[in-house]
């Protein structure tokens, strides 16, 4: 893929803007770490990721086939440069908002196969720290998440 500037949207309309693919990037790496901390994700749990994402304007603003390819890079840096390193990348392109919200989705999709694994809860709690998230508030968000998806 190259540099990310270099992505453009679908039906050649031309180059994305680098704040939009910085910001939907940041949220894929927040996404993502909790499934994937290793960079190795399976093409069904990352297919739900991106379409939970998209759900969000933060991805979902972006053409498919770009959060495809965003989430692709964004797993090869994870595998190549680990976890805390890409995080530590994404910080600054997400708002205290942005990082709850991008949270809030993480550990909706950590929840995708019902209970969250020892590992997911693990990596949700070092991302809310990571990310300025008070110990109560990823209480609250794990609470809700639990709620949105009972059967």
């Amino acid at each position: 893929m190259g540099h990310h500037g270099e992505l453009h949207a679908e039906g050649g309309i031309g180059p994305l803007d680098p704040r939009q693919i910085a910001r939907a990037r940041a949220w894929l790496t927040v996404a993502l770490i909790p499934l994937a901390p290793g960079g190795t994700i399976s093409p069904t749990l990352l297919a739900v990721a991106l379409a939970r994402l998209a759900e969000h304007p933060a991805c979902g603003s972006l053409p498919h086939a770009a959060l495809s390819e965003l989430a692709t890079l964004t797993l090869r840096n994870i595998s190549i440069a680990g976890p805390s390193t890409v995080l530590t990348s994404a910080l600054p392109h997400l708002s205290a908002p942005d990082a709850e919200t991008a949270l809030c989705h993480a550990a909706r999709i950590a929840r995708q196969r019902g209970n969250l694994s020892i590992q997911s809860a693990t990596l949700l709690d070092v991302l809310a720290d990571r990310l300025g998230v008070l110990p109560e508030k990823l209480a609250a968000i794990l609470e809700v998440t639990a709620m949105l998806d009972r059967v």
